[in-house]
């Protein structure tokens, strides 16, 4: 504890907030190495069995995190320190992985959307915080930023899931003469 946060008082950062990110189910006790809190990263996608074709459905690994984010949720309560529950869009790294790439098919809008509809139920009540990865993962087939498959659809999804009662809205995008 003393040796992250000397260095960071060190360097005149005296309130840094230490996160620890992990990708699997088990939460390791990072209370012990001085975190603050825990995240997550792909929880249900690291230790499964792969198909033939190195996929995996989406919708399959929905109630994996649920049961993830209820157990790092219950293990950060027990270190004492702060839980903050990631969705996660998707996997797909053929483009850099080529033959031996693995993915998640059917991470659309609308199944990334129930993704996010949990985290509010996961989310530590002190800290009040949620991630979304990733806002632009290309490489690895994971991003929310507006697209051509599915243009805003993403977006729309954190904004149905957060605030339900938000209403219609208008996605802006660049005219001709903008670019």
């Amino acid at each position: 504890l003393d040796g992250m946060r000397g260095v960071a008082r060190s360097f005149g950062h005296p309130g840094v907030y230490f996160v620890a990110v992990q990708n699997n189910p088990w939460l390791l006790d990072y209370a012990k190495g001085g975190f603050d809190c825990a995240t997550s990263y792909a929880y249900g996608f690291c230790d499964v069995s792969w198909g033939k074709d190195r996929s995996l459905p989406y919708e399959e690994l929905i109630p994996r995190h649920a049961d993830a984010f209820a157990n790092a949720k219950r293990l950060t309560a027990e270190q004492h320190i702060g839980y903050i529950p990631t969705a996660w869009v998707g996997w797909d790294d053929a483009g850099r992985s080529r033959e031996h790439a693995v993915r998640t098919r059917g991470n659309t809008p609308e199944a990334f959307e129930r993704m996010v509809e949990m985290l509010p139920r996961y989310a530590d009540p002190k800290l009040n915080l949620a991630l979304v990865e990733a806002w632009n993962e290309w490489g690895e087939g994971g991003a929310v930023e507006p697209g051509i498959q599915y243009g805003f659809g993403y977006l729309d999804a954190i904004r149905r899931a957060i605030v339900p009662e938000g209403g219609e809205h208008v996605d802006f995008v660049p005219t001709g003469g903008e670019l």
